[in-house]
C-alpha cells in the first residue's frame, strides 16, 4: 500500500513535471517567437553581468554566438558609439551595472559605424518576488526616424530663414479666432508694430474697415474649398493712423480631419504702386483734358484765321468791282491791311509761344528800369484802351527804383498781354489799373480791372496751354488763349512769378507779376532809352534779292520794296539764287529757306563760300521755327517770320546801312 501510495505521487509528480515542460516549452517558444517577430535586438544579462540569452537581432546587431553565453558582455565586441557630438564608444558594461545598482532605466542614443541610428533602452531584470536578477539590454532601430527628424529640422530651418529674410509680410493666423499666431519682421515693418506687438492681435484690428466684406468673402470661399488660395489688394491702418496699401495671398491649412487650422497670408506692401497707378490715372486724365482743350484750341484758331481770310477774300472781290472809286479801293485795302496784319499777330503769337516753351528763346538781359517798360507797354495798348473808352490809371515810383535785369522787349510784350486782356474783357467804359510797386528784394506790376472776372473753377488753369474760359458762340472777345501761357513762361524766365486772382464772375480780375530786383538806383542819364521809343531814320536805296518759291510771295514782296525806293530782283529757287547774285550784285538778300531742291540753308552757304569778300546782309524769311544755331552756321545775319514785318525789316536795313 505504502509502495502504491508512493508511485501514484510519482506519477502524479511526473505528470506535473510533464505539464511543466510542455509550459516552459511552450513559454520558451513564445519567448523566441516574440524576440524574432518584435525585430528588438534584446540581450539578457544576469547580475554578474553575464550574457544569459539573447535573440536572433542582438546576434546580428552585437555579432553574438551561443557560445557567447556565460560570457561576461564587457568582452563583447561591438560597432556602436555614443550619439552625441563625442561618438564615445559605448560602454555596454558599465551601464547594465548602473541599471543593476541603481535598479533604474536608462536610454541612449547610439549610431554604427556606418552611422546608422539606434535607441539603446537598458532596465532591470526582475523576478517574480520583485526581485533584481539582472539587466535587460533593448536596441531599436530609429534610423528612418532620425533622418525624418533631421529633414524636418532641416526643413524647419529653411523656412524659418525664408520666413524672417524674404521681403514679403509673412503671417499665420488661427482660421477659428482670426487671431495673428506668428509674423515676420517685414510684416511687422509693413503694419507699423514690432512682431511681438502683432502676436494675439485679431486681423480685423489692422484691416480698413472698407475692406473687409472683400476679405471675408474670400476667406469663406477658401473655407469652403471652392479654391486653393485668394488674393486681395486692401488697406491696412498703422499705429498712426496712416494707411498702407497690400496685396495678400492667402492660403488655408486643415487638421487631419479637413478642419480649417490656420491660414497663412503673403502680404506685400503695394502703397507706392498705388500711388503710381493714381499718378498715371491723373496723368491719363489730365491728358484727355489737354487733347480736349486742343481740340477747342484747334477749332478756335480756324475760326480765328477763317474770319480774316474770309474779310480778305471778299475784299478782293470788291477790290476787282470798284475799279474807279479810289475811296472805297482806300477803306478795301485798309480792311486788309488790318486783317492781314490780324492774322500775322496770331501766327506771330503761336511761334513766339513755341519758341519760348522749347527753350529757343535766349533772352537779351541789361540794366533796365520797369518804369520805362510799363509806359512802353502802356503807349502800345492805349488805342485799344481808348477805343473800348476805359479809364486806365497808371501808378509809378517816383524815383528810380524798379531796376532788374531783364529783356526789356519781352518784358514789354508781357505787360502788354495783360493790357490787351484787361481791355478786351471789361466791358465799355471800365475800369483798368497799372500800378508798379517795389520793396527791399522784389518788383510788382499789378493789372486790375473790373471786366468779366473768372469763375473759382477755371483760375488754377488760367495760365496753362490751351486753356480759356468758357465763352459764346459770337466769340466777340477773340483771340487764342496764349497770352497768358506766354506771359508765365516769360516771367519764370525771368526768374519771376504771376499769379492770378478774381472776387468771382463780374467782379473783375488782378494779374500780379512779381521779378527780383536789383538793389541801386540809376539816375535818367544813366539808363538807357526806353523801350520802342527810338525814331526810326532815313534809309539808303538798297539792292535786295528776294528768293521764294512761291512766286506771288516774291513778287509782291519785292514791288513792296521797290515802293519804299530799293532795287529788287526776285527769283524761286537756289540756284536762280546764285545766278542772280553773280549778275544782279545785291547788298542784302532775302532768302526762304524751305526752297526745292537747294534749301535756303544751302545756298546761305554757298554764298558765303563765294562771295565771303563781299558786304552782305542775309536774312532768313521763313514760316518754320527758327533753329539760332543752325542759322549761324549756315551765315545768316538775321531771322524774320512769315509774312515779314516790314517795320522789322527797315529797323535791320537802317542799322546795317549805319554800320
Amino acid at each position: 500500500e505504502e509502495l502504491e501510495s508512493a508511485n501514484e505521487e510519482l506519477t502524479t509528480v511526473n505528470e506535473e513535471m510533464t505539464n511543466r515542460n510542455l509550459e516552459l516549452n511552450r513559454l520558451n517558444n513564445d519567448l523566441i517567437n516574440l524576440q524574432a517577430s518584435a525585430n528588438l535586438a534584446i540581450v539578457l544579462l544576469g547580475r554578474d553581468l553575464t550574457i544569459r540569452r539573447f535573440g536572433p537581432q542582438a546576434e546580428k546587431q552585437f555579432d553574438l554566438r551561443l557560445a557567447d553565453v556565460g560570457r561576461p558582455i564587457g568582452h563583447i565586441r561591438h560597432k556602436l558609439v555614443l550619439g552625441d557630438a563625442t561618438s564615445s564608444p559605448l560602454d555596454l558594461e558599465g551601464l547594465s551595472a548602473e541599471v543593476i545598482s541603481g535598479v533604474r532605466e536608462l536610454g541612449r542614443e547610439v549610431r554604427d559605424k556606418s552611422g546608422r541610428w539606434y535607441s539603446l533602452r537598458l532596465r532591470p531584470y526582475l523576478t517574480l518576488d520583485n526581485q533584481v536578477d539582472g539587466a535587460v539590454l533593448v536596441l531599436v532601430d530609429i534610423d528612418t526616424l532620425k533622418r525624418s527628424e533631421h529633414a524636418v529640422r532641416e526643413s524647419e530651418a529653411r523656412y524659418r530663414a525664408m520666413f524672417e529674410s524674404t521681403n514679403v509680410g509673412v503671417s499665420e493666423t488661427d482660421a477659428e479666432t482670426g487671431r495673428l499666431l506668428r509674423v515676420n519682421e517685414q510684416f511687422a515693418r509693413i503694419a507699423g508694430y514690432s512682431a511681438a506687438e502683432l502676436v494675439g492681435k485679431s486681423f480685423l484690428e489692422l484691416t480698413h474697415p472698407d475692406d473687409l466684406p472683400g476679405h471675408w468673402e474670400g476667406y469663406s470661399r477658401l473655407a469652403r474649398g471652392e479654391v486653393a488660395f485668394y488674393e486681395i489688394e486692401k488697406r491696412l491702418v498703422r499705429p498712426d493712423a496712416t494707411i498702407v496699401w497690400v496685396h495678400v495671398t492667402v492660403s488655408l491649412v486643415r487638421d487631419a480631419a479637413g478642419r480649417p487650422l490656420r491660414t497663412v497670408a503673403i502680404t506685400v506692401d503695394i502703397t507706392e504702386r498705388k500711388r503710381l497707378e493714381d499718378e498715371l490715372r491723373q496723368y491719363g486724365n489730365d491728358l484727355a483734358e489737354a487733347d480736349s482743350r486742343k481740340n477747342e484750341f484747334l477749332a478756335m484758331l480756324g475760326h480765328e484765321l477763317r474770319n480774316p481770310l474770309s474779310a480778305l477774300a471778299h475784299g478782293l472781290d470788291l477790290l476787282g468791282k470798284v475799279p474807279d472809286d479810289r475811296a472805297r479801293s482806300e477803306e478795301l485795302r485798309g480792311m486788309m491791311v488790318r486783317q492781314t496784319t490780324r492774322i500775322g499777330a496770331l501766327l506771330d503769337q503761336l511761334l513766339d509761344l513755341a519758341r519760348v516753351i522749347s527753350g529757343e528763346v535766349e533772352l537779351s538781359k541789361e540794366r533796365i528800369d520797369l518804369a520805362d517798360v510799363v509806359r512802353a507797354a502802356v503807349e502800345t495798348v492805349r488805342p485799344l484802351v481808348e477805343t473800348q473808352k476805359h479809364q486806365l490809371t497808371l501808378s509809378l515810383p517816383p524815383d528810380r527804383s524798379a531796376l532788374m535785369m531783364g529783356d526789356a522787349i519781352r518784358l514789354t510784350e508781357v505787360v502788354e498781354h495783360l493790357l490787351r486782356n484787361a481791355a478786351k474783357y471789361t466791358n465799355e467804359g471800365g475800369q483798368i489799373a497799372l500800378t508798379l510797386e517795389s520793396d527791399k528784394d522784389e518788383v510788382r506790376i499789378i493789372v486790375r480791372d473790373s471786366g468779366v472776372g473768372m469763375s473759382a473753377e477755371f483760375l488754377p488753369h488760367v495760365f496753362e496751354l490751351f486753356t480759356q474760359a468758357p465763352r459764346t458762340l459770337d466769340r466777340a472777345k477773340g483771340g487764342l488763349g496764349l497770352g497768358l501761357p506766354l506771359v508765365r513762361r516769360v516771367v519764370e524766365m525771368h526768374q519771376g512769378k504771376v499769379k492770378a486772382s478774381s472776387p468771382g464772375l463780374g467782379q473783375g480780375s488782378e494779374f500780379i507779376i512779381t521779378l527780383p530786383r536789383m538793389l541801386e538806383r540809376l539816375s535818367q542819364e544813366n539808363l538807357g532809352a526806353k523801350p520802342g521809343s527810338a525814331e526810326p531814320g532815313k534809309i539808303r536805296p538798297c539792292r535786295i534779292l528776294v528768293v521764294d518759291d512761291e512766286e506771288d510771295m516774291a513778287e509782291t514782296f519785292a514791288e513792296l520794296l521797290e515802293a519804299a525806293g530799293h532795287q529788287t530782283l526776285a527769283v524761286n529757287d537756289g540756284l536762280a539764287a546764285l545766278a542772280a547774285f553773280r549778275t544782279f550784285d545785291p547788298e542784302v538778300v532775302l532768302l526762304d529757306l524751305g526752297l526745292p531742291e537747294m534749301d535756303g540753308y544751302e545756298v546761305a552757304r554757298r554764298l558765303r563760300e563765294e562771295h565771303g569778300h563781299k558786304k552782305i546782309l542775309l536774312i532768313a524769311v521763313t514760316g518754320y521755327q527758327n533753329d539760332a544755331a543752325r542759322l549761324k552756321q549756315a551765315g545768316f545775319d538775321q531771322h524774320l517770320i512769315k509774312p515779314p514785318d516790314m517795320r522789322k525789316l527797315s529797323t535791320l536795313l537802317e542799322s546795317w546801312s549805319n554800320g
